[in-house]
């Protein structure tokens, strides 16, 4: 298959996503959040918050506090060390603050 063709496929593959995020940008928030939360459920972190139990954004807001870096440092922290499955479940290889 040509370049073009391979181009062409993806360019019009990746309109269709942006019109899906444009009309219906409430549902794909909604389905993105709990394809977050499914991801990281195993983390030490998703099972502190019980993250596989959640399944509207109100309980989300409820059960998981607003933070800031201070506030998950320690898990930062342990991740640095090199403990797994803190707050992500795949390796971090790259840490900044921003």
């Amino acid at each position: 298959m040509p370049f073009n063709s391979v181009f062409a496929w993806f360019i019009k593959k990746r309109i269709h996503q942006i019109d899906l995020f444009r009309k219906y940008p409430n549902e794909v928030q909604f389905e993105l959040l709990m394809k977050l939360l499914s991801a990281a459920s195993g983390t030490k972190w998703g099972l502190k918050y019980e993250y596989s139990s959640i399944h509207k954004i109100k309980t989300f807001k409820e059960r998981v506090p607003l933070q800031d870096y201070d506030a998950i440092k320690p898990w930062v922290d342990c991740m640095y060390a090199g403990d797994q499955d803190v707050l992500w479940s795949s390796a971090t290889k790259w840490f900044a603050k921003s």
